[in-house]
């Protein structure tokens, strides 16, 4: 009995014992297997960020082959390795899915993309680079921007001529964080052996950082009348081409957007957002753009201020008359298709324009303008003696005068009740405080306001009118000389200044009779056949850049990535700006 017992439990020892063994080597097959499966996993995702990188310098290539590539890849296979690579671009018009890519290197503003609304910059593209190797899968969104394959920075680009006078300073800066100094070139592609294609007349002064360079073979292309550029002068450089925007295309596809509701008589202060509007438009007034984007469908002419924030793109001609004070937010600052025109005020207008709608104001204008127009045919034809102290011709004087101003204090000449005219019917701008300040200035030169001493202040340089020429008619025969002079100078416009921090664009000409500031760059492409034109009596042609008043230039580089930085060729280079993997 006691042997068959322990034979019996050693035969239970020996089962269990297998049981054990048996367990224990599963679960090293287990181990090995999950220890090989976790392995292959960290391979191929490892293999599968080697695939991203190799995807993303394809497009790159691609795109710095074409900065209009948009064919994208799909599963294209490693060539050393496995895995493959995927490139979706969104189809135009069409809103990009979270995986889909946008190339807006070549647009203008804020586009759609994988993101969200007005996530891709103007000058940029948003790659989505998708990698498979095995089991694993792997995204990656970069942002590229691109410039033009070329050495030449060019503050002033034109198809035609460059024409400058008064004082000229055209310099450059990396971007406007850095300020880090480049030099501006200034280029003129007028083909053949043609003489003064860029040119300045020696007026004023004139510093320019960089190269002043002509496509003309001729050897007084370029003539600065005996000034030298820092970087010298070369004809026969060759066509520099201005990045390509499609400006029409550019509208057309914003036409959907809300009228701004422009004021064409007085002030406006538009929302911030997009706009879109059909021309032709001509406002007589200011307009603060206050961050807005407008899109216009025809010919613009704003006659009075343009400010703010804010970008412009026309179809057609742009003629600015008066101050323009403009930021551009994404590098631009105006489009237009047509030509560029910039210049003085013109008071007439805008007063025509403001007494429209009102016969009685109409009345005080007529009045107004024949009045002035009398006295000054009257001080140009004759002398401070014909006119001094009394006689027909001092009284002939005096109606004139009474006509503008009245007398007795009583403001009650025409030139009076149009300046209080405007001063109630128009909101407070600019333009309007300039016109009521000028009107009342013109009546105060026959009132009979004489609490100051009228030559002691004129004699100082206080030209306050009060007074000033009834005065002077019966005292003094010297300062009615200096007063006739002043009367025959007197009228209703002002001289211009325009300051442009983004870049100007134009597919015409641009012609400016005012003084005119840019940080950015300026381009007259002259592809538009039918923008030339006559202006001041100059014809002026397509390309052509006319700078009446002088320019003060700071090339922005930055600006020129933003335009899209693409030459006729189509060939970039692209940057790497930023690297998110999803």
């Amino acid at each position: 009995m006691v042997r068959r017992f322990k034979r019996g439990s050693a035969l239970a020892t020996v089962l269990l014992a297998g049981l054990v063994l048996f367990t224990l080597a599963k679960a090293l097959i287990l181990i090995s297997h999950g220890s090989a499966f976790s392995s292959r996993a960290y391979q191929d995702r490892v293999a599968a960020g080697y695939a991203l990188e190799a995807g993303v310098a394809d497009a790159m290539a691609s795109l710095a082959a074409d900065v209009d590539w948009n064919a994208g890849f799909s599963d294209e296979p490693l060539k050393h390795g496995p895995g493959t690579y995927s490139v979706e671009f969104a189809a135009t018009g069409v809103k990009p899915g979270p995986d889909q890519s946008v190339n807006n290197l070549k647009g203008m503003s804020l586009v759609d993309g994988p993101r969200g609304d007005n996530t891709v910059p103007a000058g940029s593209a948003e790659v989505v680079v998708i990698a498979r190797v095995g089991g694993s899968t792997r995204k990656v969104h970069v942002f590229l921007t691109g410039s033009a394959n070329s050495s030449f920075s060019a503050g002033i680009l034109a198809a035609s001529r460059i024409v400058m006078s008064g004082n000229v300073n055209i310099n450059g800066i990396s971007d406007l964080l850095s300020g880090q100094s480049v030099a501006a070139e200034l280029h003129a592609n007028t083909p053949g052996n043609t003489n003064d294609v860029v040119t300045w007349d020696g007026t004023g002064t004139a510093n320019i950082s960089g190269k002043v360079s002509a496509r003309s073979t001729a050897p007084n292309a370029v003539n600065l009348s005996g000034y030298t550029p820092s970087g010298g002068v070369l004809n026969n450089a060759g066509d520099k081409t201005a990045p390509a925007v499609d400006i029409v295309s550019t509208v057309s596809a914003n036409s959907g957007h809300p009228n701004p509701g422009l004021n064409l008589v007085g002030f406006t202060q538009v929302d911030p957002g997009e706009y879109s509007l059909t021309g032709p438009i001509t406002i007589n007034g200011d307009v603060n753009l206050n961050g807005a984007k407008i899109y216009v469908n025809g010919d613009v002419t704003i006659n009075g201020s343009l400010s703010g924030s804010g970008e412009l793109y026309i179809t057609g001609k742009t003629v600015l008359k008066g101050d323009t004070t403009l930021s551009g937010a994404d590098g631009v600052a105006l489009y237009s298709h047509g030509s560029v025109e910039l210049s003085g005020f013109d008071g007439t207008n805008y007063l025509q324009a403001v007494v429209a709608a009102n016969p009685g104001a109409q009345s005080e204008l007529s009045q107004t303008i024949q009045a002035l127009q009398d006295l000054q045919n009257l001080v140009s034809t004759k002398t401070a003696d014909d006119l001094f102290d009394s006689g027909p011709l001092h009284d002939q004087m005096d109606t004139y005068l009474e006509a503008l101003g009245g007398w007795d204090s009583n403001n009650d000449g025409s030139a009076w009740r149009l300046a209080d005219h405007i001063a109630t019917s128009q909101p407070t701008s600019p333009t309007r405080d300039f016109m009521v300040q000028r009107l009342r200035d013109l009546a105060k030169f026959g009132s009979e306001e004489k609490q100051w001493d009228p030559e002691q202040h004129w004699q100082a340089g206080d030209h306050r009118h009060d007074g000033i020429m009834l005065y002077a008619s019966h005292v003094d025969v010297c300062l009615l000389e200096e007063i006739m002079t002043a009367v025959k100078q007197f009228d209703v416009n002002k001289l211009g200044s325009s300051y442009f921090q983004g870049s100007i664009y134009t597919n015409g000409y641009l012609y400016a009779n005012s003084d005119v500031s840019v940080v950015g760059a300026v381009f007259a492409t002259g592809s538009n056949a039918g923008a030339g034109g006559t202006v001041d009596g100059q014809a002026v042609n397509p390309g052509d850049i006319i700078l009446k008043k002088g320019v003060d230039l700071t090339l922005n580089e930055e600006t020129i990535e933003k335009f899209g930085g693409a030459s006729a060729s189509g060939a970039a280079t692209i940057r790497l700006k930023s690297w998110i993997e999803m």
